[in-house]
């Protein structure tokens, strides 16, 4: 159902060349695109008219997939996580039942390249105690010690909601860095 001016909706293109490497991987390029309609990656957009009545303005705003663009790059939401809790576990010494880290990428600062976002449930008393190093050093002392794709741009702290399988529901993560 096509989304009204100004209104949020996913992004569904057709041609024969739209888009055709657009993951890097020509396996999940073909899933996404189905009888040459673009229809698998999940990009939020909304379209305006020109003032002139001409043809319309298309603006990315947002991925429900687990992707982030940096530098250029898609990076898994969840190829960073993994790598920034095995960061906090060595790095703050923190077990697994400790705490739980969800990563989203936003386009905070710029239209091009998505902040990378993450939110960490604090679950045990033991991490709690750890906020206020958390807050002070994370994002600084990950910078410096995890791949290029996974440096941290903003933290929150709160509970990471998940569906009833158990994945991280992103919308929800991402509503900790829109306020």
């Amino acid at each position: 159902e096509p989304a009204g001016e100004g209104e949020l909706g996913i992004l569904v293109v057709r041609s024969d060349c739209v888009m055709t490497g657009y993951t890097g991987n020509p396996g999940a390029t073909e899933a996404a695109i189905q009888d040459e309609w673009y229809l698998g990656l999940g990009d939020m957009a909304f379209w305006l008219g020109s003032r002139d009545g001409g043809a319309r303005d298309y603006f990315w705003v947002s991925r429900t997939a687990g992707l982030m663009i940096r530098g250029g790059s898609n990076y898994s939401c969840q190829q960073v996580e993994a790598e920034l809790t095995e960061f906090v576990s060595n790095s703050f010494a923190l077990d697994a039942q400790d705490f739980e880290l969800a990563v989203v990428g936003e386009k905070l600062v710029s239209e091009h390249e998505d902040a990378c976002c993450v939110l960490i449930a604090l679950l045990s008393e033991r991490a709690t105690a750890l906020r206020p190093e958390l807050e002070r050093d994370f994002v600084d002392r990950a910078r410096q010690a995890v791949s290029k794709g996974a440096r941290p741009d903003r933290l929150a702290f709160g509970p990471i909601a998940r569906n009833f399988k158990g994945a991280i529901i992103r919308a929800e993560v991402r509503k900790s860095f829109c306020d």
